[in-house]
């Protein structure tokens, strides 16, 4: 039903021409939906870089080479006989000031709602920023960091580099995530999260 809505209905929203600020830069290798998609002044779109999707882009964005803004995550469906891909019909709001690194992935929401990053906020190379996540303002997502789907950062909160954050938990606001960490609980603010150690299931949850 959603897949339906999302693809031959308005349920989520009617098209909009894509409006590109004149003082922005976009490079000619750069691919930019005809639709849907907002990009502000002074912001800068580098070689290879692809929005796709409901996107709205703040003022002096930077987005290094290889960004995909509008990317898809797993969400899927379950049958006996097949697994049924869910449309991505939500956006994606980056605000004021953000820094993309290259090749990092921004996963677009999957009902009504974006997955959002914050003014001034900073997304490593490779990193990945799946659906509806919200990432406060300052705070840094470090180079192959993977944010699961519907996580919450706040403000002035740092993501280390390789560390993977389980989906719908909330990092509390100036939280520090050590490199390389797996987080599997809500993070307090202010609180720093270090260590990922491979061990059997049973084994890890009689631990924890």
């Amino acid at each position: 039903l959603h897949n339906h809505l999302a693809r031959n209905t308005g349920f989520y929203g009617t098209h909009r021409p894509t409006h590109i600020d004149p003082t922005a830069e976009v490079d000619p290798a750069a691919s930019i939906a005809a639709t849907d998609v907002c990009v502000g002044p002074r912001t800068v779109i580098g070689p290879h870089v692809s929005i796709r999707g409901r996107c709205q882009i703040g003022a002096d964005v930077v987005l290094h080479p290889g960004v995909v803004l509008g990317g898809r995550g797993f969400q899927t469906t379950r049958f006996p006989d097949r697994v049924l891909d869910m449309t991505h019909a939500g956006g994606i709001r980056i605000g004021d000031g953000v820094v993309v690194h290259s090749n990092a992935v921004v996963a677009s929401g999957v009902f009504h709602d974006d997955t959002t990053i914050g003014d001034d906020c900073r997304v490593g190379n490779l990193a990945f920023v799946s659906h509806s996540v919200k990432i406060g303002r300052r705070s840094f997502i470090g180079h192959l960091a993977v944010v699961n789907g519907g996580v919450s950062v706040g403000d002035d909160a740092w993501v280390g580099p390789g560390s993977t954050i389980r989906d719908r938990v909330t990092i509390g606001a100036g939280a520090r995530i050590s490199l390389g960490t797996t987080v599997i609980e809500d993070v307090q603010p202010g609180q720093q999260m270090t260590g990922s150690v491979g061990v059997t299931h049973r084994r890890y949850l009689r631990h924890v």
